[in-house]
């Protein structure tokens, strides 16, 4: 009923049968394009172009899913491989995280809710995040919205 609505409506909505696999998939793009255009300060083009940049980018992805493996979402084992490639073929160059436009702003950060989640959730889960825990030391003095 919801989507049919959404459809008279001209709005775009999908049914997702499994809402917390659809939050986490959403969830490891979201973490991976935050950490790596905030922390470099740069949009997801110059990061691709990068190798040690695309890394972090990749490494940030890899943990979120593995964080959320362990917590029972049923993720595919190369989820993070696969988003790679979509920000590859999909997202424009200029494409930057809200939270680096909020970082360039001044205004306080989602970082405890993205990276911070990411490294509190690996530690509850034994999952290592040493990408995550990177982008949360290097971010953490401005996320109250230090100028």
């Amino acid at each position: 009923v919801f989507t049919a609505t959404c459809a008279k409506a001209g709005f775009d909505a999908e049914f997702a049968p499994d809402i917390e696999l659809a939050q986490w998939q959403k969830f490891v793009l979201l973490v991976g394009m935050s950490g790596a255009t905030a922390m470099t300060r740069q949009p997801i083009g110059p990061i691709l172009n990068d190798a040690t940049e695309r890394e972090l980018f990749f490494n940030l992805m890899a943990e979120t899913a593995a964080v959320g493996s362990a917590r029972g979402i049923a993720l595919d084992t190369d989820y993070a491989q696969d988003r790679l490639a979509f920000a590859e073929t999909s997202l424009p160059p200029g494409m930057k995280a809200s939270m680096l436009d909020d970082l360039e702003r001044g205004k306080p950060l989602e970082l405890d809710w993205l990276s911070g989640e990411v490294s509190r959730l690996g530690r509850e889960h034994g999952v290592p995040t040493p990408a995550n825990d990177a982008v949360y030391a290097a971010l953490k003095p401005h996320r109250g919205g230090a100028a």
